[in-house]
This record gives structure tokens, sequence and C-alpha cells, in this order.
């Protein structure tokens, strides 16, 4: 799983993580570009979480071919100081073919 977390300025959030819920707990953070890689260790169904600070999480289900993956562009809206689950995230996907990028 390859993506991208923005802003809605079209800016990268360069303090997300993101994670694989069923795959591996472990957060990892998004390069300067706000772009991320996971690895699931075959195909089936996950649960990507995106977390940004000030931007609250975005949880997403999402279905793995094996041999295949998946792209995302995932949008965070600034969240106010009371709410820790943002109020709208626009994640759009791509099933990419064997051996794509």
């Amino acid at each position: 799983v390859s993506g991208r977390v923005l802003n809605v300025d079209v800016a990268p959030l360069t303090h997300a993580r993101v994670r694989l819920r069923e795959a591996d707990s472990t957060w990892r953070p998004v390069d300067s570009a706000g772009t991320f890689v996971l690895r699931a260790p075959r195909g089936g169904t996950y649960t990507l979480e995106i977390s940004a600070r000030d931007y609250g999480s975005a949880v997403e289900p999402i279905a793995l071919r094996s041999e295949s993956g998946l792209r995302v562009l995932a949008v965070l809206v600034r969240t106010p100081p009371t709410s820790r689950r943002a109020t709208a995230c626009l994640a759009d996907t791509v099933q990419l073919k064997p051996g794509e990028r």
C-alpha cells in the first residue's frame, strides 16, 4: 500500500503517521512529501489508519489482492481541539496491477 497524506490546501502533512492495523500495529511516519509505503503480508482485508496531530484520524477499510498493491490519496481536515476524529476525510484508492508501483 502506498500513498500520500495532504491537507485541504494540498500541502503534505509531514507529521502524519499511518499503519495497517491487522498487519502491524506499529505507526509509520510519512516522509517530507507526505508519502508512505506499507507492506501487507498477504492479500486480504485490512484497516488503514491515518493520524496527524491537529487533524484527528481517519480509518479506512481496504481490500488487497495477492501480488498487487493499492495507491491511496488521503486529505485530512483540521479538527477542533475537542474532537479527536476527523470530521471529514477523503481517501481515494486505486488497485494496482502486479509489479506496478
